[in-house]
């Protein structure tokens, strides 16, 4: 019935697929940037921050740019 249409059922599938890809995404932020909070508070606890208030950022930073790294590499594999 697609095909009558002439649309591509490929493409029609990809169209749903966003939502999915998109929380993926999201979940794998999230998780990259509590992974960064539990680091920070570690190096917090032993004192190894210093007085430098840019490294918990680039901590968190590093983290959530890994995260969207890995999603867009299994965003990849599974197109």
């Amino acid at each position: 019935m697609m095909i009558e249409k002439g649309l591509n059922p490929d493409e029609e599938e990809k169209k749903y697929r966003k939502p999915q890809s998109m929380s993926i995404k999201l979940g794998l932020i999230v998780l990259g940037l509590g992974i960064g909070l539990v680091i920070i508070a570690i190096l917090a606890n032993f004192g190894a921050l210093g007085r430098s208030n840019a490294t918990p950022m680039a901590i968190l930073a590093l983290c959530g740019g890994a995260a969207l790294t890995f999603a867009n590499y299994i965003e990849s594999r599974r197109n």
